[in-house]
């Protein structure tokens, strides 16, 4: 076969749908068909324009909400989707059966690199030999290989689907981020790190209530994510009726770049394709999608076809130089957020949110060049307050500081 994919999670069915839409022989190979997909995932309308995906969602938004303090509530102006699982699935693997997608099922456990590109062993031994290997496992990753150190810093989150005597989110449709925290109890309970609800209205008395740590290391533990949300839903007066798809969700925020010389081809997560300030990755990886098939059906397609070459445009299509930049100035700003007490991480969002929206837009969704981040950054710099400029410039005195000149300097 052409492409064999690994790992039928979003990004696995992503990038085989348009592989195959490419006019490749792919095979998707993963313990299972299909395989589950636990987590709720939400994205900006905007994000996914044009990629037949418009319709893959079970709630739509125009009126998100951010609380960054008990009197400062940002009303964005900004279409906001809940992406509809099955949905989006659906769509999905009717593009694969529509063009020839094989699908595998086995551990894949092994590789070995030969003349005809890459041999995939799984645990029994079965063989699956293909010019490009694509893996998209997820955030630990089974062949992609990446630069030294670990992720240290994670985002963390626990919520669930309810059923509720009332409306627990204060008549709002969407929360995007509530940090407001009179919730709290006082003393030794009262952990001093900053966490936002995140909420959404899914209609006839249903609501998804989650407790997020943006970003913190090491991972806030899911034990006091859980109580700060019961603690939250309590204060509110708001009885939960019936609970229904618990979510435990951990995302590392800075995993190590793969090694962008690599025969074998990330893709999503493993990929490290995750927004270190935000966490989200779903719409830039639907996005790349398209892209990627294309570059890698242009590279096999070409008479005695490299499949060092292919890996190599693949690599250089998810990870351009500007990409690469960027993502140094979005690991500046994340490692600002993890050193900003937790009144600072409030007055840090209400200024964000008072930015153009196509600052705070661009700068969410991972669309900005770098100079454009910089632009962002420097105009949230001059109208922070001083308290939370000193810790900024604190930030920008180390390590990370220095790697953001870097990278402006190119």
């Amino acid at each position: 076969m052409d492409v064999l994919v690994v790992g039928a999670g979003p990004a696995g069915m992503a990038a085989s749908a348009a592989l195959a839409r490419a006019g490749l022989d792919v095979g998707c190979l993963a313990p299972s068909h299909p395989s589950p997909w636990p987590n709720n995932y939400g994205l900006w309308e905007d994000e996914i324009a044009g990629l037949g995906l418009a319709d893959c969602y079970d709630r739509r938004w125009d009126n998100p909400v951010a609380y960054t303090s008990k009197t400062h509530a940002h009303h964005l102006d900004r279409v906001y989707l809940r992406l509809d699982n099955q949905k989006l699935r659906a769509r999905l693997t009717e593009w694969c059966d529509a063009h020839g997608v094989r699908w595998l099922e086995g551990f894949a456990a092994s590789t070995r690199v030969n003349k005809r590109g890459i041999t995939v062993l799984d645990r029994h031994g079965q063989e699956y030999t293909a010019a490009l290997l694509i893996d998209a496992t997820g955030h630990r990753p089974k062949f992609v290989e990446r630069e030294q150190g670990g992720a240290n810093a994670s985002q963390a989150a626990y919520g669930f689907v309810g059923d509720f005597d009332g409306d627990p989110i204060g008549g709002d449709d969407l929360v995007l981020m509530d940090f407001r925290e009179d919730f709290l109890d006082a003393g030794p309970r009262r952990s001093p790190e900053a966490t936002f609800l995140y909420a959404m209205n899914l209609g006839d008395g249903r609501y998804f209530v989650e407790e997020t740590s943006l970003v913190h290391r090491p991972a806030m533990t899911f034990d006091v994510l859980e109580e700060r949300l019961a603690q939250r839903l309590r204060a509110r007066g708001v009885p939960v009726v019936g609970v229904e798809d618990v979510e435990r969700c951990l995302i590392p925020m800075n995993s190590p770049m793969p090694l962008l010389d690599q025969q074998v081809v990330g893709f999503g997560a493993a990929a490290s394709m995750v927004h270190p300030a935000t966490g989200y990755q779903m719409a830039r990886m639907l996005r790349t999608a398209p892209e990627l098939a294309g570059v890698i059906a242009e590279q096999l397609g070409k008479l005695g076809a490299d499949p060092k070459d292919a890996a190599q445009s693949a690599w250089r299509t998810i990870w351009p130089e500007d990409q690469v930049r960027a993502r140094k100035l979005w690991m500046f700003g994340l490692e600002c957020l993890l050193r900003l007490e937790p009144a600072q991480t409030r007055r840090f969002f209400e200024v964000f949110f008072s930015l153009p929206g196509e600052y705070w837009k661009g700068y969410m969704s991972g669309t900005l060049a770098p100079a454009e981040i910089a632009r962002v950054m420097w105009s949230l710099f001059r109208v922070a307050p001083m308290s939370l400029r000193m810790s900024l410039t604190k930030t920008a005195m180390g390590r990370e500081g220095w790697e953001m000149i870097r990278a402006l300097a190119g």
